[in-house]
């Protein structure tokens, strides 16, 4: 259910646009530059991003790995062979005192529930972060000790991002069943991963219950469990309109979340931790971005009367990334598509966010 609401903000451009889109970016006529004028030296060259590991085939599992000055882990062996696995089973190598554990993880039971491991990442010295899905589109975080694998916490989460230095995961909220005809809105959430599963609940009243990461956006969210569900199909609600969550510094989140009438560039600022994030919203123009008239003959009337009326719909944006030439702005990078002015966008990193020139660094060892 919510995979097929996750895709409807990118189905607003029928199949013959895309197919166009894709012919204008083969011929080079979009990349790099801009229907008037230059986007700036600093973001000429910024391309699409790399593959997340949540957007690899689903439904066959692959061998994973991650290491750290002091740990190497592997999954080594998934039993049976065959997809759906029913268990994973994990090595663990101390590199300083050369001692090798294993521990096995099994599937489809609480707390750690997937039928695949698309990421491993090795955070706060001595945990393991595991990614995976238990469909196409739904991931699930898990967290274990290492060497035990004893898994300290575990939690749904839909386009889980780690930041460079291993420090926070940022992901949207999920949903659970519901009945009705329900609109879901998206809230951004951040896991300090250096902290317990306590920690990372937050309870501002008493008798409610939360779920798991601190809430940066939308203005109002809690993160309490079912607070994204919006009665009626067509009620207005926020949608991730970038194709994933950015890092683009060590401490710094960016996004563009769509709400009728507007996309909004989101940038959240966590020097000061998951509890007290600094959270700054800018705009897009759409004037800016589209010139309407140049695919209105490619157009069906109905899809460009819509567009017509809410031109931020067409905004799409592939990619966010500090400038390579100037840390203080950002480079938005948009899907292409023939109502495109500019492919590339920059804009001012804001005020206090200023301060973080530097670009984003794995963390040492990692």
């Amino acid at each position: 259910m919510h995979h097929a609401r996750r895709l409807a903000i990118w189905s607003v451009v029928p199949v013959a646009l895309v197919a166009m889109a894709w012919v204008w970016a083969l011929q080079g006529r979009l990349v790099g530059q801009m229907r008037t004028g230059e986007p700036g030296q600093a973001c000429k060259e910024v391309g699409a991003p790399p593959p997340r590991s949540y957007q690899a085939y689903f439904g066959r599992q692959q061998s994973v790995a991650a290491e750290s000055g002091r740990w190497r882990v592997r999954l080594v062996d998934w039993q049976p062979a065959k997809w759906p696995p029913s268990r994973f089973t994990f090595q663990a190598e101390n590199r300083q005192t050369r001692t090798v554990s294993s521990f096995t993880v099994p599937t489809g039971t609480v707390p750690f529930q997937p039928l695949q491991v698309d990421e491993l990442d090795v955070v706060a010295d001595d945990r393991l972060l595991m990614l995976g899905r238990v469909g196409a589109s739904f991931s699930v975080a898990g967290l274990a000790q290492l060497p035990s694998g004893k898994v300290l916490d575990s939690f749904p989460c839909f386009m889980p991002e780690i930041s460079p230095d291993r420090r926070f995961l940022g992901f949207i909220k999920s949903f659970p069943g519901h009945p009705g005809p329900v609109a879901v809105s998206d809230e951004y959430l951040i896991y300090d991963l250096e902290e317990g599963a306590a920690y990372n609940r937050p309870h501002p009243s008493s008798g409610v219950r939360y779920d798991a990461g601190w809430p940066v956006y939308p203005p109002g969210a809690t993160n309490a469990a079912s607070e994204n569900l919006v009665p009626g199909l067509d009620s207005p609600a926020h949608t991730l309109a970038s194709r994933g969550l950015f890092w683009v510094g060590e401490t710094m989140l960016a996004f563009v979340d769509f709400f009728p009438g507007q996309s909004t560039l989101v940038t959240v600022n966590l020097d000061r931790g998951v509890r007290a994030p600094e959270t700054d919203t800018q705009l897009l123009d759409a004037s800016q971005v589209l010139e309407l008239s140049q695919c209105q003959g490619s157009t069906a009337p109905s899809d460009f009367a819509r567009w017509s009326q809410d031109p931020a719909l067409l905004m799409k944006v592939d990619n966010i990334v500090r400038a390579p030439l100037n840390a203080n702005e950002l480079c938005l990078r948009f899907v292409s598509n023939p109502c495109l002015r500019m492919q590339v966008l920059a804009i001012p990193v804001p005020r206090h966010h200023a301060s973080e020139t530097r670009p984003p660094q794995r963390a040492a060892g990692q």
